[in-house]
């Protein structure tokens, strides 16, 4: 039997074997020293560099595979031997107050999956080494100052999945390179200024999921072969301008749910095509210069929430088809050049909450089915041309928070019920019989001034 001294000698051995074996190498302790030089007790480091160091993890060979920095508070630039790290998988260093330029060594870290610098104040260029990260599956360098172009070699990242951007001051043109990105799955540039045509390369993101390139200077038109990202659910490039027509082929993306086109200058027609998106839910297209009439089309859209088509050259009159989107919530059609009566069948909207159809050339009367769509908060049909009486119906909508009926052409005695109700309400600029409500000579929640004997 062996003895006790034998065998104490053996367990010694052991953990000398494997203190040897987890050693780790000059270029890891320089890194770990240059970042405890730079970024001092926040790390909470002490002594000689470490695997047991706090927030470092190895791997079985004794290399450093995690640095897990987030919100450290540190502040300081990111030192160039952080690219000594090569057997790194993960590096998150965000949501701190990081500063400087992104060390080109960066691309030196060949095993790196997940990249997260996002929400720091780092500022130049986007290093063209960032392109050597093959493996990499996450990329976010979002929300900090950076400038200049997305370098050519982001194409290189064939293996990221999730590419954000966004919330930098990045310009130039997106390259051609970006539709070589065919694992991305969600690709976000927005808040930048970048400039240019969106490239027709951006049709080869197969993966795509959500793509948004809102908020920067875009202009040109939207490819027609956008068609080709039918996996696509989210698509954003709001807040560009971006021109000509909306392409028919957008209604081929058969799993958006989100479609934001808005604050663009784009013309022609709402295509008829937009019916086949029968799962969108938030159809935003405001803020353009679209004309035509709105498409029958629009009312297969059975699981859209919010449609917002204001702010537009808009003509013709509201599809009465309008009251089959069972699952509308709000509808935003003012400030467009909408003519006709108000159709009886938006009563069916049960689930509406906000009703938005100001500033058109509407006429006719308020339909009495109005009174049906118990959570509505929000009624503003002011500055049209609708005449008749105010509906009594209009006293069933207990959610009611505002109710704007000025500048039209109402008739009658404005009810008494308004003087009831806890809503603002604004019925200016009509041609209502005298007296008034004693409520509307107030200077309470309304308004419904003049009168006529």
């Amino acid at each position: 039997m062996p003895s006790l001294l034998h065998t104490l000698s053996i367990a010694l051995l052991s953990v000398l074997l494997c203190g040897s074996a987890v050693a780790l190498d000059a270029g890891e302790i320089v890194a770990l020293k240059d970042m405890q030089a730079e970024w001092g007790t926040q790390l909470g480091w002490r002594g000689e560099p470490s695997c047991n160091w706090t927030d470092v993890t190895c791997d079985s060979d004794g290399h450093v595979q995690e640095l897990s920095l987030a919100a450290k508070q540190l502040s300081g630039s990111i030192p160039a031997s952080i690219g000594k790290l090569r057997s790194l998988v993960s590096l998150d260093l965000s949501d701190n107050l990081l500063s400087g330029s992104i060390p080109a060594s960066i691309g030196n870290l060949r095993s790196l999956f997940y990249l997260y610098l996002n929400t720091n104040q780092l500022s130049g260029t986007i290093p063209s080494s960032i392109g050597n990260l093959k493996s990499a599956d996450q990329v976010r360098l979002d929300t900090n100052q950076l400038s200049g172009a997305i370098p050519t070699s982001i194409g290189s990242l064939q293996s990221v999945r999730n590419l954000v951007l966004s919330f930098n001051q990045l310009s130039g043109s997106l390259p051609d390179s970006i539709g070589n990105l065919q694992a991305v799955e969600n690709l976000f540039l927005y808040n930048n200024q970048l400039s240019g045509s969106i490239p027709v390369s951006i049709a080869n993101l197969r993966n795509a999921v959500s793509l948004s390139l809102s908020s920067n200077q875009l202009s040109g038109s939207i490819p027609d072969s956008i068609d080709k990202l039918q996996s696509l659910v989210s698509l954003d490039f709001a807040e560009n301008q971006l021109n000509g027509s909306i392409p028919a082929s957008i209604g081929n993306l058969q799993s958006l749910i989100q479609l934001y086109l808005y604050s663009n200058q784009l013309s022609g027609s709402i295509p008829d095509s937009i019916g086949n998106l029968q799962a969108v839910e938030d159809l935003y297209l405001y803020k353009n210069q679209l004309s035509g009439s709105i498409p029958n089309s629009i009312s297969k859209l059975q699981k859209l929430v919010a449609l917002k088509l204001h702010d537009n050259q808009l003509s013709g009159s509201i599809p009465a088809s309008i009251g089959n989107i069972s699952s509308l919530q709000q509808l935003y059609l003012f400030s467009n050049h909408l003519s006709g009566s108000i159709p009886d069948s938006i009563g069916k909207l049960h689930a509406l909450r906000l009703l938005y159809l100001s500033s058109n050339q509407l006429c006719g009367s308020i339909p009495d089915s109005i009174g049906n769509l118990s959570e509505l908060k929000f009624l503003l049909l002011d500055t049209n041309q609708l005449s008749g009486s105010i509906p009594n119906s209009i006293c069933n909508l207990q959610s009611l928070h505002q109710l704007f009926l000025q500048n039209n052409t109402l008739t009658g005695v404005v009810p008494s019920w308004v003087c009831a109700t806890n809503a603002s309400y604004d019925l200016r600029d009509n041609h209502f019989s005298c007296p008034l409500p004693t409520c509307c000579s107030s200077t309470g929640n309304g308004l419904c001034a003049p009168c006529f004997a």
